[in-house]
């Protein structure tokens, strides 16, 4: 564990910050520090590491967007938890797009139409100290549908369709 520099004055409140880095960590390892102030008044802190089966996406806001065709979707935001809900920092995410047309819905019989496909993407990113993403979705003019997956860890995910009126 490290800390990102060693403070020798506060704000205008009486508090003084510091950021403590730990990791990599496997799941289930514990790394663990102490702070003191005039050399005698310590507080400890510790860490843990989180497999990644435990990974959990939870999608914070954006979902459920149906934008007029000449609107803009809006950003997506997504956190990424251990099971207990607590925010993993530092987790590997993997964000896969595609933009489509819109289709009528499937048939009572046969098969459903499959819409073409304009553009797709795999993009990643690392959840940032609180645990949050942000994803910024795929559009092009006259594509109506975009299809956003995102997955961390080995059991992370969320899938949502986001759309704009034709």
């Amino acid at each position: 564990m490290t800390l990102s520099s060693s403070v020798t004055g506060t704000d205008a409140s009486g508090n003084a910050q510091v950021t403590a880095t730990a990791g990599p960590l496997v799941g289930g390892a514990q790394v663990s520090g102490s702070a003191c102030a005039w050399g005698t008044v310590c507080g400890g802190f510790a860490a843990l590491g989180v497999d990644p089966s435990q990974f959990v996406v939870v999608l914070v806001s954006g979902a459920g967007q149906f934008v007029p065709s000449t609107g803009t979707l809006g950003v997506l935001t997504l956190e990424i938890t251990d099971q207990a809900g607590d925010p993993v920092v530092g987790a590997a995410v993997q964000i896969h797009q595609t933009v489509e047309q819109w289709t009528p819905p499937c048939p009572v019989q046969g098969r459903c139409p499959l819409a073409p496909v304009y553009e797709a993407s795999v993009t990643s990113a690392v959840s940032d100290a609180g645990g949050m993403v942000t994803v910024t979705p795929l559009q092009i003019a006259g594509a109506e549908v975009t299809n956003v997956v995102v997955t961390s860890g080995t059991q992370g995910f969320v899938s949502l369709t986001l759309e704009k009126q034709p």
